[in-house]
């Protein structure tokens, strides 16, 4: 019994000190060591790890209790918590697949979301694999940097937690002995107490480093196996799918439909002769994309949900008000129509605000200024996550008809000018203007044909005749000019080439064997 009484009171002062330093200076070691900054595809990233809050005492338990019997094993479970991706501005996503164990929960800051070339790489099927590699290099370099930082603070905290426990245990005795008239000196305190305070000082001094080692190793264990079966953002971060039902009565007689916005409804052409309380709120009319594609392939008719101002999120995925009147999703109408064979889709410009960065070009002398550049590149971004959730609700209607998504077509050739390139009292547009407008369009077509292909979609890609070139005589422009209701919209003429760019693109329908 004298020999347990004298090894817990050798032993015990130990393992406290060390529970108390590798519990104080781990977590605010990982709290205080700022994200390591890199650059993965052209965006910033911070690498590092999450705050630990008010159960790491509890995560530092289980890390003591599971170590080092079942480390790096995966055998127990412990106390686990989720990686995570935190966008600067705007959201943190919980990363549930990724469940690491202890206190150390990797965390990767994003800032606003930029298409860069390098971006473009991890799009492109031979590019791909070189662009995640240097993306999985430079993230675990960060990392690395940042756990090398957090283990400095370590050390430097728990040195200090054990110079200020004995020193605070040589001030108490020197008080104590002090109070019963007795003469010490600190060297004579530290002779009688070396033996436990130098062993309390070594365990924790090499203690809280194994933990702080442990608790790396576990976290990358953890981290790498929770991403090794990870292909896609969607299989890491978890889907947030858009629940949509079918809105108004079932629809039947159709074999193809139209969704998108004023380009598609054809706003400006002949109003429909006895509207719907939907066709009169979108002003669609008997020259629209559905109605040309109904004149040109016969016996197909095609339905016209088309509608201005549709986005994505307004419009498309949900209800839009036009007009004080509400006018169901458009691919909610498809789930109320019956027995489809094709989908269009053109879409887009409305999405990214494009009216703004005309007028802006229309109005200053030179509108290549970084700010626009950024909140383009920020809109681009945005309609990049809004198209990937239409493209899988589209993906998912009922029958998998053909969907064909029609790219946007330039208003302008290089060297345009003429009256729809000038505005009275402003600059107008140049030829610089109409190649920055150009290369935006061309990156929204990027998007656009990113998207299509890797749902397995169709692409139509429409070459309408420009502003500033003569029209045909006979038949008149393409697109409206400045002087027109509806500027850079499809003419009826525009719109019978459009539709037919769309029908080459639909595949045939099937004939029924003899």
């Amino acid at each position: 019994m004298g020999v347990l009484s004298r090894l817990v009171r050798l032993v015990g002062p130990s393992l406290v000190l060390l529970l108390a330093a590798a519990g104080l200076a781990i977590p605010a070691a990982i709290a205080l060591t700022p994200p390591q900054e890199t650059t993965v595809a052209g965006q910033y990233v911070g690498v590092g790890a999450v705050t630990p809050t008010g159960g790491w005492l509890g995560d530092l338990g289980d890390l003591v209790d599971d170590w080092p019997w079942t480390w790096p094993g995966a055998v127990a479970d412990g106390s686990r918590g989720p990686a995570r991706i935190e966008q600067i501005g705007n959201t943190t996503v919980d990363l549930e697949r990724v469940q690491v164990r202890g206190p150390l929960r990797p965390q990767l800051e994003l800032g606003p979301l930029v298409r860069t070339r390098a971006a473009e790489q991890l799009l492109d099927p031979a590019e791909r694999p070189a662009a995640r590699d240097r993306a999985v290099r430079s993230v675990t370099s960060a990392f690395r940097t940042w756990y090398l930082w957090a283990t400095a603070l370590v050390i430097v905290m728990t040195v200090g937690l054990v110079a200020l426990v004995i020193g605070g245990r040589i001030v108490a005795v020197l008080a104590r002995a002090r109070r019963h008239h007795a003469h010490l000196t600190v060297a004579q305190v530290w002779q009688r107490h070396s033996r436990r305070l130098g062993a309390a000082a070594a365990v924790t001094l090499v203690g809280t480093p194994a933990i702080w080692l442990g608790v790396g190793a576990m976290a990358r264990h953890d981290a790498s196996a929770g991403i090794a079966d990870v292909r896609s953002l969607r299989d890491l971060v978890g889907a947030a799918p858009v629940t949509l039902e079918a809105a108004g009565p079932s629809v039947t007689g159709y074999t193809g439909a139209v969704i998108g916005d004023s380009r598609a409804s054809r706003i400006g052409g002949p109003p429909l002769p006895e509207p719907g309380p939907g066709d009169a709120a979108c002003r669609r009319s008997t020259d629209s994309l559905a109605a040309q594609l109904t004149q040109l392939s016969p016996p197909d008719r095609v339905l016209n949900l088309a509608c201005p101002g549709a986005t994505i999120a307004r419009g498309l995925l949900h209800e839009q008000t036009v007009g004080g009147h509400a006018v169901p999703a458009q691919v909610s109408r498809l789930l109320a129509t019956r027995d489809l064979r094709f989908v269009v889709v053109m879409i887009g410009p409305n999405d990214l605000a494009w009216t703004d960065f005309l007028r802006y070009c229309y109005g200053v002398p030179e509108c290549d200024d970084r700010f626009t550049e950024a909140q383009f590149d920020y809109r681009l971004a945005r309609f990049d996550r809004d198209y990937g959730d239409l493209l899988a609700a589209l993906a998912a209607l009922p029958g998998k008809p053909q969907v064909v998504v029609v790219t946007s077509y330039d208003v302008f050739a290089p060297d345009a000018d003429c009256a729809d390139t000038q505005v009275e009292g402003h600059p107008g547009l140049d030829p610089d203007s109409i190649a920055l407008l150009a290369e935006r369009n061309a990156e929204l077509n990027e998007v656009l044909t990113a998207g299509a292909t890797a749902y397995d979609f169709s692409v139509a890609t429409p070459h309408l005749a420009t502003l500033c070139q003569p029209g045909d005589p006979e038949v008149g422009r393409d697109l409206q000019g400045l002087d027109d209701p509806y500027p850079f919209h499809p003419t009826g003429v525009g719109m019978v080439r459009l539709a037919a760019t769309v029908l080459a693109a639909i595949d045939p329908p099937e004939r029924p064997p003899r």
